[in-house]
This record gives structure tokens, C-alpha cells and sequence, in this order.
């Protein structure tokens, strides 16, 4: 016969188990925003995939100084430029595992999309853009096609 479960008394062990527990939510998270992530590099728009003429995005007009927005929950920001550059290459080719490494360690996500994006650095030959959020003293590296001009109603 089964013996019902006794609660935790040891202090040590409760901590144990709630440090554990973090790291298994922490774990189930990160992988939830690296299948994310992955699918908007990998997969392509509905639009494109519903109608015979594709609806292409224009490209957004920036200026060093201008105030943007990201453009979704989810903009891939890396504080060295060659970074997004991989991501993209790794997404191409189908690297997941790599793709996952680069982005949970050496880049981050900007979740808010009512945040001022400062556009501080434009190349002339690349679609990566340097943006400084708003608050902060670094830019980070975005893909343009990720930012507008307006907040996202």
C-alpha cells in the first residue's frame, strides 16, 4: 500500500526543491522563446503563403537620431553587429542547436514594443540597424525590417 507523500520539513531541502523548480520553469521558458524565435526566422510570413502576390514590406526610412519601435514582442538584439548576421545565416541553413546557443548567450529579446528605440549607427551596405532603448547607455544591434516608425497600435 501506498504511504500518502510527507511535507517537507528540512529547510535545506525545501530550498532545494524550490531551486530546482525555477530552473525547470527557467529551462521550459528559454526553450519556449528559442522555438519562437527560430520560427520567425525560419518560416515564412502567412501572407506570403496565402496569396499569389506577395505583399512585400517596404523598407523602413532611418535616419541617425530618429525614434522607432519594435515592431513585435520578440526583436532579436545583439550588442555585436556580425551577431545578427549569424543568427540569420544559422537560421538559413537550419542550425538549430547553434542558433539556440548564439541567441540564449550572447544576444536578448526586447519585449516591449512601446519602448523608444534611439536609432544611433546605420550601415550603408547592411539591413541590421544599431538601436539604443530608451534608459539605456549602449546600442544594440536589430534587423531593420523589425522596427517602425509608430508604436504598434
Amino acid at each position: 500500500m501506498r504511504q500518502p507523500a510527507k511535507s517537507v520539513q528540512d529547510p535545506q531541502e525545501r530550498a532545494r526543491r524550490r531551486k530546482l523548480a525555477f530552473y525547470v520553469i527557467a529551462g521550459l521558458l528559454a526553450l519556449f522563446v528559442v522555438k519562437t524565435i527560430w520560427q520567425y526566422f525560419t518560416e515564412p510570413p502567412t501572407s506570403m503563403t496565402t496569396s499569389a502576390a506577395p505583399a512585400i514590406k517596404p523598407r523602413v526610412d532611418l535616419t541617425e537620431g530618429d525614434v522607432v519601435y519594435s515592431e513585435s514582442p520578440n526583436v532579436v538584439a545583439c550588442p555585436v553587429k556580425e551577431n545578427v548576421s549569424k543568427l540569420h545565416r544559422m537560421a538559413e541553413i537550419g542550425d538549430k542547436a547553434a542558433f539556440s546557443s548564439l541567441l540564449l548567450t550572447q544576444c536578448r529579446l526586447l519585449h516591449d514594443t512601446s519602448a523608444k528605440l534611439y536609432v544611433e549607427k546605420i550601415p550603408i551596405f547592411s539591413d541590421d540597424v544599431c538601436v539604443r532603448p530608451q534608459g539605456e547607455i549602449d546600442c544594440v544591434w536589430v534587423f531593420r525590417g523589425s522596427l517602425v516608425k509608430q508604436p504598434p497600435g
